[in-house]
């Protein structure tokens, strides 16, 4: 139907959907993305999430996952 084009400064991956079907998603990176990326990913390895540092993982869920991490390390209860 339509022809996706990526924008300068970012890319095209495939994706699949809900339903399982291929679709085209546009990602976008630029330097300070990635300054604050390396940034939350040090304070999470100092605070000892140290999954932060798995190649395989990918930003999303060390981020996610530190952050959860996180809560549960602080035992908070929210009542």
């Amino acid at each position: 139907m339509f022809q996706a084009r990526a924008r300068s400064g970012s890319k095209l991956t495939v994706v699949y959907d809900a339903e399982g079907k291929e679709i085209e998603a546009e990602s976008r990176e630029d330097e300070e993305q990635n300054v604050k990326l390396d940034e939350t990913i040090d304070l999470l390895l100092a605070a000892g999430y140290f999954r932060a540092r798995i190649k395989g993982l990918s930003a999303f869920d060390k981020i996610v996952g530190g952050m959860t991490w996180c809560i549960t390390t602080c035992n908070f209860d929210g009542s």
